[in-house]
């Protein structure tokens, strides 16, 4: 069985562990996006403790990509001497660090409305959509389908925001097309409503995110590692199913991605229908199934993330060769030196349990932190 503490080779990097922290806001961002050194802190204590490839939270590629005043982004003046700030102390360990590159799509309304500007999305949400359990779905107006010239430049934006990474120092760079992010809202039949080449059928609906890994791969080179968080189905009813998620992973490794980071697409309202899910012992890797067939049949490196947490399973996971690399997120809120413990011969199960207080103190402007044994409701 392959070691998971040694070190592992993936493309031209050399990783020291096959573990991964996947992508988290932090609320640590300074006005206009600026890096602050609380976020290096942050990320520099994960690396010093032994995370293997950390993932930035998402960075937008674009001003139509911000969702605050304090969105991290790409688009500015200072964004090299900001990252390169930050790159140079990550640097100082073995860790490699990727940025991930993302826009919110419909989700940047509020942002974008107040500076006289509506944001785009793959087309109108009726009002009778699954997707309206979303509370806070922004209103006709607010909001309009991307243009054929306007989907064109969110292409090139994301190519020249992962240029703008590879000169900044970073090792790598992910595509958000998970979750709630513009991209997954093309993949998916819920929000995806378009009759022209980019909407309909599924190869129609997923063009956009196939033309993103050329145009990402064209600009950064050949030997530059794009990985892909994908979400191969929607944890809402009437949404993407994960037969046709299949099928879109099978379109992207032959798009320019090198390794799939497999997740959820659209999320509902409670934490069950999100890819933050509650997890007990019967739930741990709740997407290793996914991962695994999708591992199975594609002839590309994957990333299998999902409430893991007993590195027993995650041991016979490896062994069984379900996925190449493990992601993890909230363990490593709670304990940065978790690795580190691991290695150590400490194999006690990870004592995160998933209360997501972390993810509800974010909603509230906290930092990112654990906050287990906090009343947020004070």
């Amino acid at each position: 069985m392959r070691d998971l503490f040694q070190p592992l080779e993936l493309k031209n990097l050399e990783l020291p562990n096959s573990f991964v922290m996947t992508a988290a806001a932090d609320n640590l961002t300074g006005e206009g996006g600026k890096v602050t050194d609380a976020q290096i802190i942050r990320l520099a204590k994960l690396a010093k403790r032994g995370v293997g490839l950390i993932i930035t939270g998402g960075i937008g590629i674009h001003e139509s990509a911000r969702s605050s005043a304090t969105s991290p982004n790409f688009d500015r003046e200072d964004f090299q001497y900001d990252y390169e700030r930050l790159i140079r102390e990550l640097q100082k360990y073995e860790t490699k660090i990727a940025a991930q590159l993302h826009h919110p799509g419909i989700w940047t309304s509020y942002y974008q409305n107040k500076r006289g500007r509506e944001a785009v999305a793959p087309s109108i949400i009726e009002n009778d959509s699954d997707y309206l359990n979303k509370a806070h779905l922004p209103h006709i107006g607010d909001y309009h389908p991307a243009t054929d010239e306007e989907i064109k430049e969110i292409i090139n934006y994301f190519a020249e925001a992962a240029h703008r990474a590879q000169i900044a120092g970073f090792d790598a760079v992910e595509i958000h097309s998970a979750h709630d992010s513009l991209i997954s809202q093309f993949l998916s039949p819920i929000t995806n409503k378009r009759s022209d080449k980019w909407g309909g059928s599924l190869q129609n609906r997923c063009r956009i995110l196939c033309q993103i890994g050329k145009a990402v791969r064209k600009r950064v080179g050949d030997d530059y590692l794009v990985i892909l968080k994908l979400g191969v189905e929607d944890g809402l009813k009437n949404g993407l199913l994960f037969e046709d998620g299949k099928r879109i992973a099978k379109y992207a490794a032959i798009s320019g991605f090198d390794v799939l980071e497999i997740s959820q697409g659209l999320q509902g309202n409670s934490f069950e229908e999100m890819a933050i899910r509650p997890t007990n012992n019967k739930q741990e890797g709740f997407f290793r199934d996914w991962c695994k067939e999708i591992k199975s049949s594609l002839y590309i490196k994957t990333i299998m993330t999902g409430g893991l947490r007993t590195l027993n399973q995650i041991q016979n996971i490896i062994k069984n060769n379900e996925t190449d690399l493990i992601g993890m997120c909230r363990p490593f809120i709670r304990e940065p030196d978790l690795i580190r413990r691991w290695d150590k011969g400490d194999h006690r199960k990870a004592t995160c349990i998933s209360c997501n207080k972390c993810t509800l103190a974010l909603r509230k402007g906290m930092p990112l932190a654990c906050y287990k044994d906090t009343d947020l409701n004070k």
